[in-house]
Formats: C-alpha cells, sequence, structure tokens
C-alpha cells in the first residue's frame, strides 16, 4: 500500500463519499459537489499560527469510558495533515517495506481517522470505535480499584502483583496490554531478559511497574515533568520497586535545556511545544527541562528493551539513540500517533542502521481513535 498525497486525496473522497450515505443526502445537494481538494483547503485554513503543538488537553479523547466521537479539528490529527499538504506534499511511503500485508485495514483505519477529524462534517458522525470487550476491560479495572486511608489506590489484576498508585488513573494499555509487551512471543521475551530497560516519557512510574515483571536489569526511567517525576517517586517508594532508576529529563537528538509546557489539569498532558493561540482554558504551565540523548546515557549499559512516548519527540530521540540501537539491538516500542514524521520516518532510520529489523503496527489502546499507536520494532533472528 502505497501512502502519499493522493492516496490522502482519495481517502477524503471516500470518506466524504461514505458520510453522504450515512446521511442520506440527497444527490442533488450541493454538498455532493464537495471534492478532496475543496476539502484540502479547509484543512489548510484550519493551520494557525506556526502550529508545532503536539497537543495539550489529550485527555479529552484518551480515557472516555462512552462510544466515541472522532473529535472535530483534533490538533494531533492536524499536524499529521500538515505533514502532507504543507511540509511535504511530494511524500511516498511504501507500507510493504516494513509491515505485513495483513496490517494494511488498521494502518488504513489510523489514517481514516485522522481524516475524520481534520475534514469538516466527518467529524461529527458518531463511530463505534469502543468495542465490548474494552468496555468490559475498563469495567473490570474501575471494579477492582480500591482507596486507602492515606489516598493511595490499589489495583489487582487476575494473579499480578497488586499495584499502588498515587493517583485514580489505570490505563488499560498499560495494565492490561503491558504497553505491548503482552503480545510478544516467548522469545522476545526471554531476548529481553536480564537486559537494561529505558522508560521514555516515564509518566508517574505506571509502566515501571508493569515492566518490571519481565525480568529486566534495570529500569531507567525518564521523565522530564518534575511535578509527575515526584509521582513517580512516591510510586515506586509504596510498591517496593527497587530496580527502577528515575531520571528527571528528557531524551533529544542532542544535549539541550529546553522548554515543557503541562496541563495543571491533567498530569497526562504535556507538549514540547505549545501553541499560544490556543483557546484551551486549561492552565498551562512551562518549565525548563534538560534534554539528554539515548547515546550518552547508554555507553556502559547492555540496553534489551526502549519504550518511548515522549509527546511528539519520538524521530529525534531516537536519531540521538541510532548508536545504541544499531549496537544493542533492543525491542522498541515506539509511540508513533503524535505527528506523521514519527510513523514514516522512524522506521526507514532503524533500517538503516539496522537492516534485519522486523516492524509492526499495534493499537494498545482500540478505545481511542487518534492515541496510543505504538510501532514494535526487533531483529528478525528472533
Amino acid at each position: 500500500m502505497i501512502i502519499d498525497f493522493n492516496y490522502i486525496l482519495k481517502r477524503i473522497d471516500f470518506l466524504i463519499n461514505e458520510n453522504r450515505q450515512n446521511l442520506n443526502e440527497n444527490a442533488s445537494s450541493s454538498k455532493t459537489k464537495s471534492t478532496a481538494l475543496k476539502w484540502a483547503k479547509r484543512i489548510l485554513s484550519s493551520f494557525y499560527g506556526d502550529f508545532k503543538l503536539y497537543y495539550i488537553g489529550i485527555q479529552q479523547i484518551k480515557h472516555s469510558k462512552k462510544e466515541i466521537q472522532i473529535p472535530p479539528l483534533n490538533l494531533i490529527a492536524l499536524s499529521f495533515m500538515k505533514y502532507f499538504f504543507v511540509e511535504n506534499r511530494n511524500f511516498s511511503f511504501d507500507t510493504s517495506l516494513y509491515f505485513d500485508e495483513s496490517q494494511n485495514k488498521d494502518i488504513m483505519n489510523f489514517f481514516d481517522n485522522r481524516i475524520r477529524s481534520t475534514v469538516a462534517g466527518l467529524g461529527s458522525i458518531k463511530k463505534t470505535v469502543v468495542q465490548e470487550e474494552n468496555l468490559q476491560i475498563e469495567k473490570f479495572i474501575n471494579g477492582k480499584v480500591q482507596k486507602d486511608s492515606a489516598g493511595f489506590f490499589h489495583l489487582k489484576l487476575h494473579d499480578e502483583n497488586e499495584y499502588i498508585l498515587p493517583i485514580k488513573y489505570f490505563a488499560p494499555d498499560v495494565f492490561v496490554r503491558h504497553y505491548g509487551l503482552k503480545e510478544l512471543s516467548d522469545e522476545l521475551k526471554n531476548y529481553i531478559t536480564g537486559k537494561d530497560f529505558l522508560d521514555l516519557g516515564a509518566f508517574y512510574g505506571d509502566t515501571c511497574l508493569i515492566f518490571s515483571n519481565y525480568k529486566p536489569r534495570r529500569i531507567y526511567a525518564y521523565e522530564p515533568v518534575k511535578s509527575t517525576f515526584d509521582l513517580m517517586i512516591e510510586t515506586l517508594h509504596k510498591n517496593n520497586i527497587d530496580i527502577v532508576v528515575p531520571i528527571n529529563k528528557g531524551v533529544g537528538e542532542e544535549k539541550d535545556i529546553i522548554t515543557i509546557f503541562s496541563n495543571d489539569s491533567d498530569a497526562a498532558a504535556s507538549s514540547i511545544v505549545y501553541n499560544q493561540g490556543s483557546n484551551s482554558q486549561d492552565k498551562i504551565s512551562e518549565e525548563q527541562i534538560e534534554i539528554v540523548t539515548i547515546d550518552e546515557e547508554c555507553k556502559d549499559r547492555k540496553v534489551g528493551l526502549i519504550k518511548m512516548d515522549v509527546e511528539g519527540y519520538e524521530y529525534y530521540a531516537i536519531k540521538g539513540g541510532i548508536k545504541t540501537i544499531q549496537r544493542d539491538k533492543p525491542i522498541l516500542l515506539i509511540s508513533i500517533y503524535h505527528t506523521a514524521k514519527d510513523f514514516f520516518e522512524i522506521p526507514p532510520m532503524i533500517r538503516s542502521v539496522c537492516p534485519d529489523y522486523l516492524f509492526r503496527y499495534m493499537d494498545i489502546s482500540p478505545s481511542t481513535p487518534i492515541t496510543d499507536k505504538i510501532i514494535l520494532a526487533y531483529p528478525s533472528v528472533l
């Protein structure tokens, strides 16, 4: 499957026609005269300012327990479309070079949801993206959570450990799907045993708790936002996790000091760059954070796993760790939903130094149409 500018135009046309059928519109309606190019102009008009944000307020769509409407003009979706219509009109990506053909439908749906969000009218149709299984998972988790007298939340699923967290935030993609690790073969799980894990964008330590069950030597947990980092320290202390090394830094292409913006109403929402023209009513805080590179940090480590969810900075973080990836050939769980650059340019960059790597698109949160999509990458010899 070739994804390029013409592919996007064709999908816009297809979804517009699908929308008409769903609404039973009259064939003579003026809306039927709309074309993909006309909608493309509307998409372009949606870009305002320098538009370099990777989304503040992601919580609006990330953890709904109901059927979800594709959010109109979602900023992550707009950023994706900008890649095609503004930044790289001559772009072309052959999915067959990286992904198995059986994944084409899932990848197509990944892009369709972004089109539905950015093309006026398409985002208003309710899509049944939450399957009964996901509703049951969330109901099950909520039924298992208990709050103690000190204000900490306890969760025990099946025969797993009891987890204690300082906030009521038990994401199914972490506690049920183990951020993709649960789907790995036994061979891949054995491959990472006894090696160092990098948890980049460690949030408040939830993934550290899960990853500690996969027998790492050490987990190096990087979380740049100080308030969230402090929550992670609490989490590690309450769960008696002693193999985690918490690090209050971010990762990127080179050492630097940058500004990061956080949503005070939700610890899950942060961004490297913030659009000052946003209409968000949430209070936004900013702080200076230290950026380091994977390659500098991991000179004396044997890395077996890299999990990365760094709010749209993934491409640059990989670029700053390419020598480590080439040397240690770790399993990679890379978030690719923030920017089109991450989805399209990270696999070729990895393949350029590790020609034997295989790739798999994974939707670790089917209930959210825009967020929590990752790429699994690993050596083909396994």
